[in-house]
């Protein structure tokens, strides 16, 4: 069971909602019949692609390795969730060039509709995924891990990242936090790179309400 008195990870889960909500508005409510919106949507549901990968990939190479030293074999329903990304982007493309070998507004309309509801099935499942993640793979983690080597997972990212690149995934992210979640960001990235953090705290400050404390 998860313990609310540990350190918790997963928190940017709430941007990657966020963005899928997006997405699935768009294909939702564009016309299948103009090639702008097409684009657009393509370029959307591409931009979702890279960001699943990376976030994937992060999980895989931080948190599921540290599973793996330590004897726990429960990643692997998460990672062949994740593997099923590629599967879906691939069947999207085909139904894209799908509405490029019809010629009639109802024939793409139909299509459309095809795309909308795979978007929509997949933005389901993946909220499972992100489920399980969170109130399985996570309870594990701080079953087998300390504090300290539950931080260290992101402390990695904040030594490579510079300044401008801490403040700037701090404006993506906070918009779609609450306060909790801002607060544990903004400390642990105070502990871990603490010159970094004052050269970027300015420009954070300026995102967040002046009465929230760190």
């Amino acid at each position: 069971m998860l313990n609310p008195n540990r350190h918790r990870l997963y928190r940017e889960h709430k941007y990657v909602c966020f963005f899928f909500n997006a997405v699935l508005k768009q294909v939702a409510c564009m016309d299948f019949g103009n090639t702008t919106d097409i684009v657009n949507a393509k370029n959307e549901l591409n931009n979702l692609k890279q960001l699943l990968h990376g976030h994937a990939m992060h999980e895989e190479q931080k948190m599921h390795r540290l599973l793996k030293l330590n004897r726990s074999d429960i990643y692997q329903i998460a990672e062949a969730q994740h593997e099923e990304h590629d599967a879906f982007f691939d069947l999207i493309a085909m139904k894209f060039n799908a509405l490029e070998d019809v010629s009639t507004l109802a024939e793409k309309n139909f299509i459309g509709y095809e795309i909308y509801l795979d978007v929509r099935k997949f933005y389901a499942d993946n909220l499972e995924h992100f489920d399980y993640e969170e109130r399985v793979i996570m309870p594990e983690l701080q079953r087998l891990l300390s504090d300290t080597e539950l931080k260290e997972i992101d402390h990695a990212s904040y030594h490579e990242m510079s300044p401008e690149q801490i403040s700037h995934m701090v404006s993506i992210l906070f918009p779609h936090m609450n306060r909790d979640d801002r607060n544990v960001f903004l400390a642990d990235i105070k502990d871990c790179v603490p010159d970094k953090f004052t050269i970027a705290w300015p420009q954070i400050a300026s995102l967040i309400d002046p009465l929230e404390t760190i």
